[in-house]
């Protein structure tokens, strides 16, 4: 993976060999859902922002059923993308699993938005922390069940943020994980 520097991107992981070619992975759903809205959702442009920034050709699969991941990493290996970022999905947090097998099989690494994934067998997640959020979820429903009006609460972002790193796939794509990267890196995959 290519150095990718800003806040909602990541920590500058550096790499061994930049790559020229990324893919993203996204939901044709919820690509035409951010069509029909005003505001496409700030991950989607984000990733745009960083190919560009980073001289980084980016190619977009869209998929909309999980029989089209096959095709769609197939085609990745055909245009010669040599990283995947797979947006975040509830479809693919549920296919975590083929689709950690695909991109070991197709030989790409993958950067996810969970830990599952890098369990499953992806090359890196990083992350909010979605333990953190689901207890400010709480606190925010008990404020609301209390009386309290929703749009008198502040909206609050993220403060922490988890590095997950699978050595095991590293190892299998021939990738050394620098060790500037492990050190920043919350847990890792032995």
């Amino acid at each position: 993976m290519s150095r990718v520097c800003s806040r909602r991107s990541g920590p500058d992981i550096g790499a061994a060999e930049p790559a020229s070619t990324a893919a993203r992975l996204q939901n044709r759903a919820r690509a035409h859902q951010t069509r029909l809205s005003t505001r496409p959702l700030p991950f989607e442009d984000d990733t745009k922002r960083a190919a560009n920034r980073l001289g980084l050709a980016l190619k977009i699969h869209q998929v909309s059923d999980p029989a089209d991941l096959a095709t769609a990493f197939s085609g990745m290996e055909a245009e010669r993308v040599q990283a995947v970022f797979v947006l975040p999905d509830v479809m693919f947090a549920h296919h975590a699993q083929s689709i950690a097998q695909l991109a070991l099989q197709h030989r790409l690494p993958t950067m996810t938005w969970a830990s599952w994934f890098t369990t499953a067998g992806c090359l890196m997640a990083y992350s909010s922390d979605y333990t953190a959020m689901n207890h400010r979820l709480a606190y925010y429903v008990d404020r609301i069940l209390k009386g309290v009006k929703p749009g008198d609460l502040p909206i609050e972002q993220p403060t922490t943020f988890t590095l997950w790193v699978n050595l095991r796939t590293a190892q299998a794509l021939g990738i050394e994980v620098p060790q500037s990267v492990l050190l920043l890196a919350d847990e890792v995959i032995e």
